[in-house]
């Protein structure tokens, strides 16, 4: 298997998308989508699992249809077509998003090519504005809205009946693990670990505070980050060892801030979040350690940013990477 390595980080602000590469190439910031570019301004940039694609949200700044657009790690397009609220496949080779808004879901390959249409079932309950994403088999779409209480149904791509996702009621997003094998499941007690399937459900981290929120796999799977929430006006990231259920507090935010863990680095010592109006890179060090220790570094500041919603930010993995 190849080595994966830390690739450039895309993020949106004042609604343009940048990419900045690693220190060692390219460190500066490169405007790849700037705001009123075709009347649109862009948002949630978005890496397929293998690197090859970063996808975005282009929307009118008045009223009309957003778009979605997949371009290559340089910046050109690849292909765009309308949608909202996208996802990518776990395989990176389709994209799933709203056609029209709670009824249809269009499937797409990365060249633009519509694979399939999916009819939103009746009798489905949505959490709000939910995001149609990939189950950890590619075969089914599930509606996540971020830290918001739902029972997840699955709605096969191949237009078969709705099912249950988990046995549980959950306290934000179910999230799968890179190998589809596993999914996370945030509910009011702590987390829980379920097949893939979303049975058999076990509980590895108890809380008796608080929430969990925005689960984060590591690259071997082995670890999940996530937003504790807790009693007071502070929220931290927390690491879970998926095996132990070991709890470590990494990160704890300004009074009033949110915090959202967005993605690990492959090699497991660093993890990409926002916490206000900065985007960090938090390192992990001596995780297995009675005392762990931590740093974090700032990669981008947006002060005009609201501290209630998370920063559009994602980094890119790459094979080959080291």
């Amino acid at each position: 298997m190849p080595s994966v390595g830390l690739g450039a980080l895309a993020y949106a602000t004042n609604g343009s998308i940048f990419l900045v590469g690693t220190e060692r190439e390219h460190p500066d910031a490169v405007e790849i989508a700037a705001n009123g570019t075709g009347g649109l301004s862009y948002w949630a940039p978005a890496w397929s699992r293998d690197g090859r694609y970063l996808m975005f949200a282009g929307a009118p700044q008045g009223d009309g249809a957003s778009r979605i657009f997949v371009v290559d790690p340089q910046g050109r397009q690849v292909s765009s077509f309308a949608g909202w609220l996208p996802s990518w496949s776990p395989d990176s080779s389709k994209v799933a998003a709203w056609d029209d808004p709670f009824k249809t879901v269009g499937i797409w390959s990365v060249d633009g090519r519509r694979v399939s249409t999916v009819p939103f079932p009746t009798g489905v309950t949505l959490p709000g504005d939910s995001t149609p994403t990939f189950t950890g088999d590619g075969q089914a779409l599930y509606f996540v809205l971020s830290r918001v209480s739902s029972e997840p149904e699955a709605v096969p791509i191949d237009g078969s009946a709705p099912h249950e996702l988990s046995p549980i009621t959950t306290a934000g997003n179910p999230v799968f693990s890179n190998d589809g094998s596993q999914v996370a499941l945030p509910a009011a007690d702590g987390l829980y670990l379920a097949r893939g399937d979303g049975f058999a459900p076990r509980l590895i981290a108890h809380l008796a505070t608080g929430r969990f929120y925005d689960a984060v796999w590591s690259k071997l799977d082995d670890r999940i980050a996530v937003a504790w929430t807790g009693a007071g006006q502070y929220e931290s990231l927390a690491v879970i060892d998926v095996a132990s259920g070991r709890t470590v507090i990494v990160w704890e935010s300004a009074p009033g801030d949110r915090i959202h863990p967005i993605r690990w680095a492959p090699d497991g010592r660093s993890i990409l979040m926002s916490s206000g109006s900065r985007l960090y890179r938090v390192v992990v060090s001596d995780q297995a350690t009675t005392n762990p220790t931590f740093a974090a570094e700032v990669l981008f500041e947006d002060p005009s940013h609201d501290a209630f919603t998370d920063l559009a930010a994602d980094w890119q993995w790459i094979a080959g990477g080291g």
